[in-house]
Formats: C-alpha cells, structure tokens, sequence
C-alpha cells in the first residue's frame, strides 16, 4: 500500500512539472512571436545607405573614378610590306606611326572630369530622391493611423445611431429617411475602413522591407516628432539654398557637349596625321637609297564643318532644355511655398473650428442634462467626429506641404543631413 502511494506522488509530481513546462514554454513563444521591433523615424531615415539605387549608382561613381581616361600618345602602329616581282630581295618595309594630338588629350580629359561630375550629381539626385520618399512614407504612415482611428470611432457613432433610430421607429415623428441615410453611410464607411487597412498594410509591407524587417513585426516611436505649431514656425523663415541640382547637371551637360565638340575638332584637326619610316631592299648599304621617311598632313574641311552644323543643333537644344529647367523650378518652389502658406492656413482655420467652435460646449451642456436626447448627443459627436476628421486632413497636407518645400529648396538634403520630421532637429549622419 505504501508502495502505490508513492508511486501516485511521484506521478503527481510529474504531472505538475509537465504542466509547469508547457505553460513556460507557451508564455516564452508567444513573448517571442509577440516581439516587435521598434523604428524611430532616426532608424528609417538612416536606411537611406542601403537603398539598392543609391548603392548602383555609388557603384558606378566608384568605377568612372578608377577608370583610365587618358589618351594615348600614339593611337596606332602600322607595320607594312610590299614586293615586287616577288624577289626576296626588292622587298619592301615601312612603318607607319600615328600620334595623337595633344590638344585632344587635354580635350579628353576636361570631358572625363566633366563625366565624373555628372555621375556624382545624378548620385545625389537619385540619393535626394530616396530620402524625400522615406519623409512621405512617414507623413503617409502617420496620416494613415490617424484617420483609421477616426473612421472607426465614426462607426462605432453612426451604429449607435442606427440603434437609437430603430428604437423609435414607432414614435410618430419617425423619419425612415434618415435611417437609410445613416445605413447608407455605415456601408460607405465599411468599404472606407476596408480601403483604409490595404493601404496601411501596403506601406508597412513596403517600410518593413526598407528596415530589412519583413518577417518581424514593427512599430514607430514618434516621441520625438514635430509638432504642427514649430512648422508653422518655420514657415516664417527666408531659404537661400545654392543652386539646384538639376540646373547644375543640364549646365553640365551642356559643358559635357561643348567639350565632346572641341575633343573633336582637335582630333579632326590634327595636323600631323602620321609618320613614315620605309626600307626599300636592293643594295648593300642599308642606308645607300633604301630607306626614306615620310609624313602625312590632315586637310579634312568639310567634314569638319559638317560636324559643326550638328553640335550647334545640339547646343541649341541643351540650351533650351536648360532654360525650360530653370523656368519649372522656379515655378516649382513658388508654388510649393504659396501651398504651404495655403496648408498652414487650411490646418489653423480647422484648429479653430474645434477649439472654438459651438459643438463642444453644447455636446457638454447636453451631456449633464439630465434626460438629454441620445440622439441628439450622437448627432454631435458625429459632427465632432466630421470637424476632427477634416483637421486630420489638413494636418497631413501641413506636414506633405513642408517637407516638399523644404526638398524643392533642397534644404532636406543639406550636409550634415539632419531630421526635419524631428522636433530638435536631430542629425541623421548616415
């Protein structure tokens, strides 16, 4: 009998243990499942070096900057014979050495450091580019987030709504009207908030595959963020940026031509065009009549004036290229400065219907009314809802508006790089 009790204890105490273990086990893989990485906006900016477009054209940059561009001081070497009566000894050698024209090498050089400088620029633009795309992302995100949340609480209203009308449907002042109204939006709003869920998983999907996070769940810490009152503040400050980027590189091209053109013309004018040595057999001495040097001269006109005809068709097109450039830009940042005062206006006007607005007050005069229609308070959160959703809205263009004026000055891309979507301003240092 002793014998049995102990063997149920023992059991006992390995039933207890196993479940002890499982229980362990299952808390530890659901902390781990349920681990989320966190990104600040510092962290996502900072992945800016791994954008695998900014790493090509770095690639690219690095190879022009190793590549040997020099011409060589002599671009040909001719070795040739002739016979005559296919005797041995009437056989006859020349040889015949082509040298290049020392205008086209420093030609060739101005066009190599000129390519060098092009590829640079187009590096920074595509490198501009990816960092505006990751501050809209952000903005995009934020925006995002905010507006679901609404949407939902809009939901949540119209269904009480929906409730308290089907409540009185027997009252005498009943209005089906309405009912189907408030029907009618609550399926609207479904699709909405259906719309709304793509689009959020689309961006993390994608900023999760930027942070090299696309199997781990992610989460953004904004402690940092600025707020919509310091953008209005730096609405008020004068940008003297340098010259645009993109105006720097049609110049540039334009020079590029230019260059190509006198490298030409310095080959097609080279006067020297090469220089014989000939050996004529036959005689003893090698030198008694045998062999002579020869010299031939360039007198190329017309092609020469032909090629010209083309790089001033050219020139006059790069030209105009460059004036339409600067013409857009300078409409460009005009406009994105008037839409950023117009989004600064459009964020307070919506701030100021909320704050001092009537339906706050009203919503709580009514709500400590003792026997204050449900359906009347619903109505007002409802028209309280419409008012913060607006202001979300014109919230995100403030935010979309400042960053792209701010890209359209090209003060975002300044070096050191700071966070513009930082309250202290922070560097990036990428």
């Amino acid at each position: 009998m002793g014998h049995k009790m102990l063997i149920w204890i023992k059991i006992d105490r390995i039933q207890r243990f196993s479940l002890i273990l499982t229980l362990f086990l299952i808390i530890l893989f659901s902390t781990v499942a349920n681990a989320q990485r966190i990104v600040t906006v510092d962290d996502y900016l900072h992945t800016i070096r791994e954008s695998g477009q900014v790493k090509g054209n770095a690639y690219k940059l690095s190879f022009l900057k190793e590549y040997n561009y020099r011409l060589p001081l002599i671009k040909g070497v001719q070795l040739r014979t002739e016979t005559r009566d296919f005797l041995l000894n009437r056989q006859e050698y020349s040889m015949r050495i082509q040298p290049t024209s020392l205008g086209a090498i420093s030609k060739q050089k101005r066009v190599y450091r000129n390519k060098l400088d092009i590829a640079s620029l187009e590096t920074d633009l595509h490198f501009n580019e990816q960092l505006e795309k990751r501050y809209l992302q952000i903005v995009d995100y934020l925006f995002i987030t905010e507006l679901t949340e609404l949407t939902k609480e809009r939901q949540k209203q119209l269904m009480d709504k929906s409730r308290i009308l089907k409540e009185s449907m027997y009252d005498i002042n009943f209005d089906v009207t309405e009912l189907i109204d408030v029907e009618d939006q609550l399926s609207a709003i479904e699709l909405k908030l259906q719309n709304l869920k793509e689009v959020h998983q689309k961006q993390l999907t994608e900023m999760k595959q930027i942070v090299n996070s696309i199997r781990d769940s992610i989460g953004f810490n904004f402690d940092d963020l600025i707020n919509p009152e310091q953008i209005i503040e730096k609405s008020n400050a004068t940008y003297s940026s340098a010259e645009p980027l993109k105006i720097r590189l049609q110049k540039l091209e334009l020079s590029t031509l230019i260059n190509e053109l006198e490298l030409s013309s310095a080959k097609s004018n080279q006067l020297l065009d090469f220089v014989q040595l000939q050996y004529q057999g036959g005689d003893d001495f090698i030198f008694q009549e045998n062999v002579s040097v020869g010299i031939g001269f360039n007198l190329d006109f017309a092609s020469n004036r032909q090629r010209k005809g083309d790089y001033y068709f050219d020139k006059l097109n790069e030209e105009i290229k460059l004036t339409k450039l600067e013409e857009e830009i300078s409409y460009s940042q005009k406009k994105e400065m008037l839409d950023f005062k117009e989004a600064i206006s459009n964020f307070l006007s919506t701030q100021n219907k909320i704050k001092n607005g009537s339906i706050i007050p009203i919503y709580e005069i009514y709500q400590n009314m003792e026997g204050a229609p449900p359906l009347l308070l619903v109505k007002l959160k409802l028209l309280l809802n419409e008012n913060q959703i607006a202001h979300v809205q014109a919230k995100y263009e403030l935010y979309t508006s400042y960053i792209r004026t701010l890209s359209v000055q090209e003060i975002l891309f300044q070096k050191p790089l700071r966070n513009y979507l930082s309250a202290s301003n922070a560097y990036i240092n990428p």
